[in-house]
């Protein structure tokens, strides 16, 4: 005999697939399971998610950040140098030295950071993916300002192409 159990899906369980059923408030549904045996957890709700209503929709997010040709060919030759006197060259020993930020929805932004060396090396570059001002992932450190970067969080992907101006 199959066990029938009322289970309420919880919110987290349900945004984290984002749809939506005339019978919900966006943030609750009832539903009946049959053949879920007491004590099922969320793996188990979400694999019926997936069965009943699809794989979850991926977003993906494109965004063109413009700078000027002449800073992307200064930072550049910068960064390809062995040793830097950043007093010599007017720029900061212990902070970023430029930053360029590409804003998204849902409080997401991704900052195109050149930082110093401690040691007098050339500087370097990375991205840093930030979401409501907290750093959710950066990428490997580079010796030159990349055309493009991919970057991922919660199943969203955010693409950016500089372009130069």
């Amino acid at each position: 005999m199959d066990t029938i159990l009322d289970l309420d899906l919880n919110a987290e369980v349900w945004n984290r697939y984002q749809y939506t059923s005339k019978d919900t408030d966006n943030t609750r549904i009832t539903e009946r399971f049959r053949s879920f045996p007491p004590g099922s957890g969320c793996k188990e709700i979400e694999y019926w998610i997936k069965r009943r209503f699809g794989p979850k929709p991926k977003q993906i997010y494109q965004k063109t950040l413009p700078i000027k040709k002449a800073d992307i060919c200064y930072y550049n030759q910068l960064m390809a140098q062995e040793q830097v006197d950043y007093d010599k060259e007017g720029l900061p020993a212990r902070q970023t030295i430029r930053a360029w930020t590409a804003e998204f929805p849902e409080g997401y932004e991704i900052d195109l950071k050149i930082n110093p060396c401690d040691d007098g090396s050339a500087p370097w570059c990375e991205w840093v993916l930030l979401q409501n001002g907290h750093e959710c992932c950066c990428s490997d450190t580079e010796c030159r300002i990349p055309q493009k970067i991919t970057m991922g969080h919660n199943g969203k992907t955010f693409n950016i192409t500089i372009t130069e101006n």
